[in-house]
């Protein structure tokens, strides 16, 4: 429009148009600074947290899975990507290398950086670890995460469930698996 109206000849009406466009815009960012939105409205992103405060993560789930060995599996975004936790583990072991290191139970994305740091298994330890991040219902389809729940509850039981800086831990046992 603006280009038709400066061809036209109407050059003031053009220099017009601009300009209100241009005060409608700062206009805009004014009120979005001012309410922090439209991305702080909806929350896209996770609360800020500490590698030392994940550290503490980890730390409970060696306490709730008592000292045993344990499998660990993560609902969060992105989905199966395991370079934050492969990270948290590797430096909270390298403090304490008598504990051992749990395997991963559940889906693995590949392609990203520290993606073999865990061991794949195919079915739970007899202590589960599953993490549930803040905000992934967000970021994650509910069929994802339902499918998820489904194969997890397939496979194990929920014996105690805890909160820390936003990430549930559910402490879940696996099931007996019939022998014919």
């Amino acid at each position: 429009m603006v280009w038709l109206l400066y061809q036209s000849g109407q050059k003031w009406a053009a220099y017009l148009l601009t300009f209100g466009i241009v005060v409608s815009q700062l206009y805009q960012l004014q009120a979005n600074v001012q309410k922090q939105s439209p991305m702080q409205l909806y929350n896209f992103h996770q609360a800020a947290i500490l590698l030392s405060q994940k550290k503490e993560i980890v730390s409970e789930m060696y306490r709730l899975a008592d000292a045993k060995p344990f499998t660990i599996g993560v609902i969060g975004t992105p989905y199966g990507v395991q370079t934050v936790w492969a990270t948290v583990f590797e430096n909270y072991l390298a403090e304490r290398p008598t504990l051992e290191k749990p395997n991963w139970y559940g889906y693995q994305a590949l392609g990203y950086p520290a993606d073999s740091y865990f061991t794949k298994v195919d079915h739970p330890a007899e202590r589960h670890i599953l993490v549930i991040e803040q905000n992934y219902e967000l970021f994650l389809s509910p069929y994802i995460y339902e499918q998820y729940m489904d194969s997890v509850n397939e496979a194990t039981v929920l014996i105690e469930e805890t909160e820390l800086y936003g990430f549930k831990l559910q402490l879940r046992e696996a099931k007996k698996q019939l022998v014919p």
